[in-house]
């Protein structure tokens, strides 16, 4: 990390777990991390959708099933 920050490039070793980063709060209120219902596998959490635009909400929904 030193040859970086002597540099003036702002760098981190810090790196969050799948779990760690579905307990963040910010991103449930953004919507970034998504719960969901499916008839056919049950409840789970997926990936919002990063693009936000005021009054147009997009619809986060399952996956179809393959056959």
């Amino acid at each position: 990390m030193e040859p970086l920050t002597d540099l003036r490039i702002l760098a981190s070793q810090r790196f969050w777990t799948t779990v760690k980063l579905l307990e963040v709060p910010h991103l449930k209120a953004r919507e970034m991390v998504v719960d969901v219902h499916d008839p056919a596998r049950g409840d789970y959490w997926i990936i919002g959708c990063p693009i936000k635009d005021e009054g147009n909400d997009v619809e986060v929904r399952p996956p179809p099933l393959l056959d």
